[in-house]
């Protein structure tokens, strides 16, 4: 994950910070291709709402929930 991390540095900041691509000899490896279908396999795993999100939009839900059942007490 950290070398995929790197490699989707622009090549400036890698030399800015002393950290080379992975790579066997002058071969680089394809790292980010290999990190991607991981994310991509954790992404479908987990889903794609993190729990935080899913939270504030259970709160959204309730609020407005509360505030139909408001203003159908004061309407009546």
């Amino acid at each position: 994950m950290y070398q995929g991390a790197v490699s989707t540095l622009d090549p400036r900041h890698r030399s800015l910070l002393g950290i080379r691509t992975p790579a066997i000899g002058p071969i680089e490896l394809p790292v980010d291709r290999a990190t991607g279908v991981v994310l991509d396999g954790i992404g479908s795993v987990l889903g794609t709402q993190s729990g935080t999100e899913r939270a504030a939009l259970a709160r959204i839900a309730r609020l407005e929930r509360e505030a139909a059942a408001e203003r159908g007490i004061d309407g009546a």
